[in-house]
């Protein structure tokens, strides 16, 4: 089955994941631009620019996912990603029961997936939908609020805080640490600690601690090293109790 591009519509993929196999993209926020709100440093879909912009309805939603599902497709998860943030889809709730009836239906086998900044899972509606889905698996690449702002450079009215309890709140909720080194860091021994604190009172599941895959122009932002990300995740074992491991392109 050809691959679908996520520039052109709902569904995009299936890509090659370490963590969750073959995973079919479902993108649930405009296909020309990025909704987000968070304007993270290394995020290769540009700056995040405010503007007006119309959301796939959800009934057109389910229509792209029966018709790829009706061809019998090899994949282990369906995941909510794309351009941004998904949890910014009023109509997320909605969505993830229409996805979840499918998958029951046409996929049984075929897990949910959910790549979250983690900043609306406080919202009502946001965390009914995650009660469904098998894989929360939530962005914290800092463990204190400088870094935090400097990295993922969040809305003005979000804090770190609130982030770390609605991780906590979430079932079998996962953590994605993304460490980068360069012009704007997270990696010092100090931040590291800071990480490590919160993921302890985050209450995760499990914790994959990664990098960008290559350098950024200039050499603004640069991989963390293996060895780094190997040690971090052994840390974050030893220290937490927490499932640890760190991935990256060649692993």
């Amino acid at each position: 089955m050809a691959l679908r591009s996520l520039k052109k519509g709902v569904i995009y993929g299936p890509v090659h994941s370490k963590r969750l196999g073959r995973s079919l993209g479902l993108n649930i926020l405009p296909p020309d631009r990025k909704v987000c709100t968070f304007d993270c440093v290394y995020c290769h879909y540009g700056h995040t620019v405010v503007q007006p912009f119309e959301l796939p309805e959800p009934r057109f939603i389910e229509e792209e996912l029966r018709e790829y599902l009706s061809e019998e497709p090899e994949i282990d998860f369906i995941t909510f990603a794309g351009h941004g943030e998904p949890t910014l889809h009023m109509d997320f709730l909605e969505i993830v029961k229409r996805v979840k009836k499918l998958r029951d239906e046409m996929a049984p086998n075929v897990k949910i997936a959910l790549l979250t900044n983690a900043s609306k899972l406080s919202r009502p509606d946001v965390a009914e939908a995650c009660e469904l889905i098998d894989s929360p698996i939530c962005k914290l690449d800092a463990g204190d609020e400088e870094t935090f702002k400097r990295i993922s450079r969040p809305n003005s009215r979000i804090y770190l805080e609130d982030i770390i309890s609605g991780i906590r709140a979430t079932p079998r909720a996962m953590i994605q640490a993304m460490i980068v080194e360069g012009s704007a860091t997270n990696a010092t021994d100090e931040q590291i600690k800071s990480l490590v604190n919160a993921i302890r009172e985050a209450k995760p599941t499990f914790v994959q601690a990664y990098s960008i895959d290559f350098p950024f122009p200039e050499g603004s932002l640069m991989p963390a090293p293996n060895e780094k990300l190997e040690r971090i995740a052994r840390v974050i074992k030893e220290e937490t109790g927490i499932d640890s491991e760190a991935y990256w392109e060649s692993k």
